[in-house]
């Protein structure tokens, strides 16, 4: 994933990240499953990151993903949820980027407070 080295290098050292939930959803990932989360692992070593927990849902088998992905980064005190795509996130890329970064690697994207953060800088959490 060329693009995805691409956000890693883009992104500043001092980034302020170091706790991330990672997220997926199965229904989405399907066969790349296994893919999406070595890029998802290889994204967050190479940056620093900690994964403190995964949530993986299926959209049609699990109720409320979004709101146990919330209640994940809200239980670790996570900084970030990292996922493949926004696609995985659908609208909820709003709702989360409310009180944490999303970091997606395909397209590479960061948004904060709903919006994307086309230099990939990270605003002040003030």
């Amino acid at each position: 994933m060329s693009s995805t080295m691409e956000v890693v290098r883009s992104l500043p050292a001092g980034d302020g990240i170091t706790v991330v939930v990672a997220y997926l959803r199965t229904d989405i990932s399907g066969a790349s499953q296994a893919r999406h989360r070595a890029a998802i692992e290889k994204f967050c070593v190479e940056r620093g990151y900690r994964i403190v927990e995964w949530v993986a849902a299926d959209l049609h088998r699990n109720a409320a993903p979004l709101m146990r992905l919330l209640t994940a980064r809200d239980n670790a005190g996570a900084h970030a949820v990292v996922t493949p795509g926004a696609d995985h996130l659908g609208s909820g890329v709003a709702t989360i980027s409310a009180v944490a970064y999303v970091i997606t690697l395909e397209p590479p994207a960061i948004w904060w407070r709903g919006e994307r953060l086309c230099d990939n800088e990270f605003p002040s959490r003030s």
